[in-house]
């Protein structure tokens, strides 16, 4: 949490985070990251490092659950303008290319025409059954 708010000075607010009561007479208490999935720096001794976020399916495979993960750090990926790595840990590789595809929409604030031609090849790609070729860039 640190590295984000006083390194990169993102604002706490742009942090994932979730709000708990553990009894009901008790006020609501913010909580961030309570996924626990790692995070960490690509190469720690670099002050530019990409940070690399991990995501671990659970044993029933939905890309819901991973829009979902996306969506509440949705901010903070806006924040690090790009320095940032996504490490989908999946069983089934089947869908890699929808997951991409829905990383890429929420991670950039603009559509980009350039990304175009990519989503059509990985579309084609996928139409053809040929998922282990479906990768990200």
């Amino acid at each position: 949490m640190e590295h984000f708010t006083q390194n990169v000075r993102i604002p706490v607010q742009a942090l994932p985070q979730k709000k708990f009561r553990n009894r009901a007479d008790q006020e609501l208490v913010t909580r961030y990251f309570v996924e626990k999935f790692p995070i960490f720096l690509e190469n720690p001794g670099d002050a530019n490092s990409a940070v690399v976020f991990t995501y671990f399916e659970d044993s029933v495979p939905s890309l819901e659950a991973f829009k979902t993960f996306l969506n509440s750090y949705k901010q903070l990926f806006l924040g690090l303008n790009g320095e940032l790595q996504p490490d989908l840990c999946r069983p089934d590789r089947r869908e890699l290319f929808k997951a991409e595809a829905y990383f890429r929409s929420i991670s950039s604030q603009e559509f980009n025409p350039a990304e175009l031609p990519h989503y059509f090849q990985v579309r084609k790609l996928a139409e053809e059954k040929q998922f282990r070729r479906a990768w990200w860039r």
